[in-house]
């Protein structure tokens, strides 16, 4: 699944690094959130196998057309194509992180507000590391576009996705503002 998906960045002249990033962010997220929250269990191998995910969330482009004003009209549809995808590998070995990955393409675009796509989930019933795929992937996008990855654009970036109070809930959030001197030193050490 990974082959392909790196084929699709070749082919259509896309950088996969922003996904590395992802998987990369979720993990100190996660670790963070399983420290926060211990009676979760939350688990080393759990962590690894929920970042890993993240990596595969937009996985449903692939079969939406390029260019074309029927891209536009099909976006939206790339979330249920992602999670169609995952499924097809119903390997009994990897039958966890199919269940999370799939989760993870179907609703990486809901919104805590319940204004997102494709089924409008409200509140809670949105797992928390799709709200942090979510994050993650707003994040990374407007942060890596700085050369200097400072404490001050952290906080800019941070103040600009705090502006949109229903992408994720307050707990999701606070949770990037906790972890943001370990972001802070993965950018300036492995970007």
């Amino acid at each position: 699944m990974e082959a392909v998906y790196k084929k699709y960045f070749i082919n259509f002249g896309q950088d996969s690094s922003h996904y590395v990033r992802m998987t990369d962010l979720m993990k100190i997220l996660l670790s963070k959130y399983a420290a926060n929250n211990p009676g979760l269990k939350l688990d080393y191998v759990q962590i690894e196998i929920i970042s890993k995910a993240a990596y595969f969330c937009d996985i449903g482009k692939i079969l939406i057309p390029t260019g074309t004003k029927e891209n536009e009209e099909r976006y939206q549809s790339h979330t249920l194509l992602g999670a169609d995808i995952m499924r097809m590998n119903n390997s009994k070995s990897c039958e966890y992180f199919v269940q999370i990955a799939a989760d993870m393409c179907a609703h990486h675009h809901e919104r805590y507000d319940g204004n997102g796509f494709p089924n409008r989930i409200y509140g809670d019933s949105n797992l928390v590391y799709t709200q942090l795929c979510r994050l993650i992937d707003s994040f990374d996008d407007l942060f890596f576009r700085y050369r200097e990855h400072s404490e001050m654009q952290f906080d800019f970036v941070a103040g600009d996705l705090a502006k949109d109070k229903g992408a994720v809930s307050p707990q999701v959030f606070s949770l990037l503002m906790e972890c943001k001197p370990n972001i802070i030193m993965y950018y300036n050490t492995k970007v």
